[in-house]
C-alpha cells in the first residue's frame, strides 16, 4: 500500500535539495512533487486563501490526496503564505526512510507555524462550500 508523505520548506531551494536528496535514496523522480510547480507567488495580498474560488490551484492539486479536511487546509494557508510542499507518494516500507530524509534541516514545523498564524488572527475556515460538493 502507498501512502503520501509531506514535508513543506521555506524556500524552493531548500525542497529541491529535498527531492535530489530522495532521488539518491532511490525514491522514484515520478513518485515525488513539489508544490506549487511554478514560482509564480501563491498570493498578491493578505488574507485567507478562498478555497471557494479556486480554479485548479492548489486545493485541486492537494485534493488528489487524501489528506485529512484540516490538512488541506494547513497546507493550503502553509502555499498561500509562501511555503514549498514536497510530496513522496511511497509505499509503506520507505515511509520511514522518507520521513528521516525530509526531516533533515530546512523542513518548517507546519504545526508551530499553524500556533503563529492563529496568534496572529488566522483561523482555520468553515468547512468550505466546495468541499462540501466535492465530498457531498
Amino acid at each position: 500500500m502507498s501512502q503520501a508523505v509531506t514535508a513543506f520548506f521555506d524556500t524552493r531551494f531548500q525542497a529541491v535539495d529535498a527531492i535530489d536528496a530522495l532521488v539518491d535514496a532511490g525514491i522514484p523522480r515520478t513518485d515525488l512533487q513539489l508544490l506549487p510547480e511554478s514560482t509564480t507567488p501563491a498570493a498578491t495580498g493578505p488574507g485567507r486563501y478562498d478555497v471557494n474560488r479556486d480554479e485548479h490551484g492548489f486545493w485541486a492539486s492537494l485534493s488528489e490526496f487524501l489528506f485529512p479536511e484540516d490538512d488541506l487546509y494547513n497546507y493550503t494557508e502553509a502555499l498561500h503564505r509562501g511555503s514549498i510542499m514536497v510530496v513522496a507518494t511511497v509505499e509503506d516500507k520507505d515511509v520511514a526512510k522518507v520521513t528521516g530524509i525530509l526531516q533533515r534541516d530546512g523542513r518548517i514545523e507546519l504545526s508551530q507555524r499553524q500556533q503563529e498564524w492563529q496568534e496572529n488572527g488566522w483561523t482555520m475556515p468553515a468547512r468550505s462550500e466546495a468541499l462540501k460538493r466535492r465530498t457531498g
